[in-house]
């Protein structure tokens, strides 16, 4: 994609000069018929819109105004680029800032994108002070500069990039409905089959041990890990859907890697998260074969004659096998799962049959999962592109 913009007309100009850093505040906020909190995590990185919110019901001591048409801004930890634009009346956090714009020079609808761009996080961040939670001050945020367009050519902008949002959150709704009709289709075929469950480990393969934890303590510490390698997998590795994050590698030298086979993962194993993010579970794919599960992950190798890898991840992610998770952290004292939790899980198997059926069933919501995935990073890029025309950064 590429925009060619005649910038002769367009402005220098301070945000300062054009935007207001409004602190207005609120003693009796429901005697003004609010009745809705922001706080900062009700507010999510790169989304525009305001989709949670607390009560006022609720305890609170946030005195700071909201009001529709204002851009709201994180100002604490501004790495997470938390910006919003505010479509109803509330309170909110003392983090947060409240910009208006003069809309004699800047539409209101223009603002939230400016304050998004990559040029404007980057001035935010470098006047951050603060070490455990850096926090960026009006002052130095009034001095950013940018190139202001004419009203006319804002009004294009709030177009183009409205449109773009809308989109976006027309495709992650569409992904948020897919992904509850999956859920929906495991916790379905376990409860009709929640009569006749048996055993995990009846399921394991006898070829192996079917359930392994990953090498504690010295076998395989920090100490031992490299910049290259024999990959090892840590928890951080896997998703809270049940896929797999493989930004953040470590690596154990291959010699060192060949003393610790059994601990090594196969295609389709099943792996658990045993510490921290108790209930996480994710199948291994070919591009992780050979890795070593760290001290703090459950492999499951299967018997795949009796039960399909693919079903039974889908069962792991089920309410019926998360409730016994959540039941044994509630239970005991320990911080996480043990082999033997994890051999007693209690799992539905179908007939062969009926697993095919409905792993078939699965992979064709996945495949709409990642089709849409794949075009709202494509939109996501194309955004990126544009924000970057109008406002310097990528």
């Amino acid at each position: 994609m590429s925009l060619k913009l005649d910038k002769s007309t367009w402005m220098r100009v301070a945000f300062g000069d054009v935007v207001r850093n409004v602190n207005e505040t609120v003693k009796n906020a429901s005697g003004n018929g609010i009745d809705r909190v922001i706080a900062m995590e009700h507010m999510d990185p790169g989304e525009l819109k305001i989709e949670r919110w607390g009560d006022l019901a609720d305890e609170t001591t946030f005195t700071r105004r909201v009001r529709p048409g204002q851009t709201l801004f994180g100002k604490r930890r501004a790495y997470q680029r938390k910006v919003a634009y505010a479509e109803f009346d509330a309170i909110c956090s003392g983090d947060i800032y409240t910009f208006v714009a003069d809309e004699t020079r800047m539409l209101g609808e223009f603002l939230p994108f400016l304050v998004q761009s990559d040029s404007f996080f980057e001035h935010a961040l470098a006047t951050s002070a603060g070490s455990l939670s850096p926090r960026t001050n009006w002052r130095e945020l009034a001095d950013f500069a940018f190139d202001l367009p004419p009203l006319e050519v804002q009004r294009q902008v709030v177009g183009l990039l409205t449109a773009v949002e809308g989109h976006a959150r027309a495709l992650k709704q569409s992904r948020e409905i897919v992904t509850e009709l999956l859920s929906a289709q495991a916790n379905s075929l376990f409860d009709r089959h929640k009569e006749n469950l048996v055993r995990l480990r009846t399921v394991g393969a006898t070829s192996a041990q079917s359930v392994q934890v990953g090498p504690f303590g010295g076998s395989l510490s920090s100490r031992h890990f490299t910049e290259s390698g024999t990959r090892v997998l840590k928890i951080q590795n896997i998703t809270d859907d049940g896929s797999w994050d493989l930004d953040h590698a470590v690596y154990v030298a291959d010699q060192y890697a060949s003393t610790l086979e059994r601990y090594m993962v196969q295609a389709d194993d099943l792996i658990f998260a045993a510490q921290a993010t108790v209930g996480r579970c994710a199948l291994a794919p070919k591009a992780i074969v050979g890795a070593l599960i760290s001290q703090h992950l459950i492999r499951v190798r299967l018997d795949r004659d009796k039960a399909l890898p693919a079903f039974m991840h889908a069962m792991a992610l089920s309410t019926g096998v998360q409730d016994q998770m959540r039941a044994i952290k509630t239970k005991t004292t320990r911080d996480g799962l043990n082999t033997a939790d994890v051999e007693n899980f209690e799992v539905p198997i179908p007939t062969m049959p009926e697993q095919i059926a409905f792993v078939e069933l699965r992979e064709q919501g996945v495949s709409a999962i990642e089709a849409i995935t794949r075009e709202l990073h494509d939109l996501m890029q194309v955004r990126r592109e544009t924000v970057g025309r109008f406002f310097g950064g990528n």
